[in-house]
């Protein structure tokens, strides 16, 4: 009970941290669009994507086994030499990366920007060195069960930023991506300063490197996982890049902000990526994998439970939510593109809870293999699609038609080596419960439909929604006692 306890109350003040980050990004996408356009727009989330590309593939995979036996250290001394090799390794891999980018950058301008948006390529180089220090540092609190600093530190960093981007508006009354890069630099330092600072009294600092023999192992075993990582940037922001070769940035900048409304409820799968790798992988080696399947079996629960009547809000709320929150013209161009990735979502959400089982397996392989057919399946797609109808409607299509395909191949691959359950009967009660929210939403829009995009009308919609999707969840009885008991625990405890 009480490892069920823990699980709850940490995916709990998990999730209310994420959805305050999630919310910085989406309060920040409609002041750039508003006050500098849609073009600057488009052109800072493909500058973004690079280097949280080039961040995520600097690893190589060193620093798996860091964050695969972190969480069952308890002797601060031995965590050292576990923390600090990985740790080196980045930052050299970060500054010859950085490098690399800032050489090839007239290229990459050429070919993705087109001088629609221009940048500092070499600001670069201290965004990602800072933010190496930000992200390690949350990392070693995150493996060691510290949740509480964990949330804290992720909560601040982009707060801040936008804080800082605010700021620099306010003196120079403009955005630009210089800007907004530094501003995104100073709040990673600020972060990472009050991080290392208890790091640091704990464990020590040293700047050291494992032996080669050391690091091929850990590369060995963690390549995959990189691997997996860039072809998961492909299936999640490839798109992006081929929109912006065939039909340019300001394409771009109409299709993020719906896709990223979209695929919103991703968001509370990821939670679980934080939350269950350290605390299955604890359950696991002291040989409770009943408690770890059951912990599998709540999230999975909990993520269909809002996936599946997210899609529907999407497909009912998509055009007026867009036009309150961007403008009547974006709605226009990208309505269609909400519902349709909240569908590849469902699907992409399930992927990313059932690899937490392939990590606690050490079976990055299998992670690698189901993402490059689907990377690939989704980049032929894009590539044909968009050439041939230029439109952004396509990619959502795809993208959705990619993450499905993952997911009938994961699925069988988990089943292989753990006990799935994929909840059968509670999709059956959501899609039930959905529908009796689908019906008053259609009601209610068609007697405001001059008002359906004003900010109160979206609000009593969406809490029109929730109240019949929960009342029609109680009446089909689809939470179980016990269920509720450790709800009330971990929320009192």
């Amino acid at each position: 009970m009480r490892d069920d306890r823990a699980f709850v109350k940490n995916n709990i003040t998990v999730l209310a941290s994420h959805v305050l980050i999630y919310l910085q990004g989406l309060l920040l996408t409609p002041i750039l669009i508003k006050t500098s356009g849609v073009t600057l727009y488009g052109g800072y989330v493909l500058l973004i994507s690079m280097v949280g590309f080039i961040f995520g593939i600097s690893s190589f995979g060193v620093g798996f086994r860091c964050q695969r036996f972190l969480p069952g250290i308890e002797d601060k001394q031995k965590r050292k030499p576990l923390f600090f090799t990985q740790f080196t390794f980045q930052l050299i891999s970060i500054l010859l990366f950085s490098l690399l980018f800032i050489v090839l950058f007239p290229y990459i301008e050429v070919f993705f920007f087109k001088g629609d948006v221009s940048f500092i390529p070499w600001l670069v180089l201290p965004y990602l060195l800072l933010f190496t220090f930000y992200s390690q540092g949350t990392d070693y609190f995150r493996y060691t069960h510290r949740m509480n600093i964990f949330n804290y530190a992720t909560l601040t960093q982009p707060y801040l930023f936008i804080g800082l981007a605010l700021l620099g508006y306010e003196i120079t009354q403009q955005f630009t991506v210089d800007a907004l890069l530094i501003a995104n630099a100073v709040s990673a330092l600020v972060v990472a300063v009050l991080l290392f600072r208890i790091l640091v009294k704990e464990i020590g600092f040293t700047l050291e490197l494992s032996s080669l023999k050391e690091l091929a192992k850990d590369i060995k075993v963690g390549f995959p996982l990189v691997l997996n990582y860039m072809v998961g940037i492909i299936l999640s922001m490839g798109d992006r890049y081929v929109i912006a070769a065939f039909m340019g940035v300001t394409a771009v900048g109409y299709y993020s902000p719906a896709y990223a409304l979209g695929a919103f409820v991703v968001f509370f799968a990821k939670v679980s990526g934080v939350v269950l790798p350290p605390m299955m992988s604890r359950l696991v080696d002291r040989e409770d994998e009943g408690m770890a399947a059951r912990m599998m079996d709540y999230t999975l629960k909990g993520y269909l439970l809002l996936a599946i009547p997210f899609i529907v809000g999407c497909a009912l709320l998509a055009k007026p939510i867009l036009t309150l929150y961007t403008s009547a013209e974006l709605a226009e161009h990208a309505f269609l593109v909400m519902p349709i990735v909240a569908l590849g979502s469902l699907f992409y959400g399930i992927n990313i809870i059932l690899s937490n089982v392939l990590f606690v397996r050490m079976e990055t392989g299998v992670m690698f293999r189901v993402n490059v057919l689907a990377a690939v399946l989704n980049l032929i797609l894009n590539l044909i699609l968009l050439w041939y109808f230029k439109d952004i409607v396509m990619a959502a299509v795809t993208t959705a038609i990619s993450y499905l395909v993952a997911f009938v191949y994961v699925s069988r691959k988990v089943r292989q080596i753990w006990e799935l359950d994929m909840q059968v009967p509670v999709i059956v009660k959501s899609i039930a419960a959905s529908i009796m929210m689908a019906a008053s939403l259609v009601w209610y829009l068609n007697v405001f439909s001059e008002s359906s995009a004003s900010i109160g009308v979206i609000g009593v919609a969406v809490m029109l929604g929730v109240v019949v999707y929960v009342v029609g969840l109680l009446l089909l009885k689809t939470f179980s006692r016990h269920e509720w008991h450790l709800l009330r625990k971990a929320m009192t405890a």
